[in-house]
């Protein structure tokens, strides 16, 4: 499952699952459109993709919109208009992630306009990964005890940094979403785990780890306690705040990604 699959996925979960939603109007008919868009301190093109929920009492394929006007631009005055590469898929073509700059999204569909603005976070490096077999946890197929996946980072002894890791085994990936701030340990070393049931010898992870900003923390934090991945279960949060100004659903994050990749023994 891709991340705007997931994405989606949480936000269909959010409006079946949850047995009160606050402050949701649920019109019949009521749509949204659904933007999610990343830049990074890695090598374009960098891409954001726009669908529009469907009616909640008829749910369907989600159309994709193709028919957008959808720039970046940072605060260097590199102004880039995206051009559409697939149904709902907008590519840059010009600008740069660079960690520190300030990007702006604009978005104009029909006589709709969206706005975000996100700054990209100082590069927090993995320090090394390795696996650990666990004596605790539901067993793998095998019935052997699961193995755990470690992240480890030295957090900057500047404070407020919000991450999230995603992992892919295989190049497939895990539907194990990580976020972690740094409040308890700020400029301390610092580790993350996800537990692997089908744990299989020879097979390739790797993990990225997301420097993300306070806005895009909230806002999936918020998408996993409503999927039921918060530390106590499902919850019943208010709406997931985007950071997207327009009644939109969705983010848009600047980001400073660094991976790793570890094979299994």
């Amino acid at each position: 499952m891709t991340r705007v699959t997931l994405l989606i996925a949480a936000l269909a979960m959010f409006l079946v699952s949850c047995e009160k939603v606050i402050d949701v109007d649920i019109d019949p008919s009521m749509q949204h459109y659904v933007i999610e868009g990343n830049i990074t301190n890695e090598a374009g093109p960098y891409h954001v993709l726009i669908s529009r929920s469907t009616d909640y009492f008829d749910p369907q394929e989600y159309p994709l919109i193709n028919d957008a006007l959808v720039v970046i631009s940072d605060n260097e005055g590199t102004v880039d208009t995206l051009d559409l590469v697939e149904a709902g898929k907008y590519e840059t073509s010009v600008i740069t992630g660079i960690p520190g700059n300030i990007y702006s999204l604009y978005i104009k569909i029909g006589n709709e306009e969206f706005i975000a603005e996100s700054q990209m976070p100082a590069l927090t490096e993995l320090d090394s990964l390795a696996f650990e077999q666990m004596d605790f946890g539901p067993p793998s197929e095998d019935g052997k005890p699961p193995m755990m996946l470690i992240g480890y980072l030295t957090d900057p002894v500047e404070f407020d940094n919000f991450y999230k890791a995603d992992i892919y085994i295989e190049d497939e990936y895990k539907d194990d979403l990580i976020l972690f701030d740094d409040i308890v340990n700020n400029g301390l070393e610092m580790q993350f785990g996800s537990f692997s049931r089908e744990y299989k010898p020879g097979e390739v992870y790797q993990v990225e780890l997301w420097n993300i900003d306070k806005a895009v923390y909230n806002y999936w934090s918020i998408l996993s306690d409503i999927s039921g991945g918060g530390m106590f279960g499902s919850t019943t949060p208010a709406n997931p705040e985007s950071n997207i100004d327009g009644a939109s659903l969705g983010y848009f994050s600047a980001a400073s990604v660094h991976s790793l990749t570890i094979v299994s023994e």
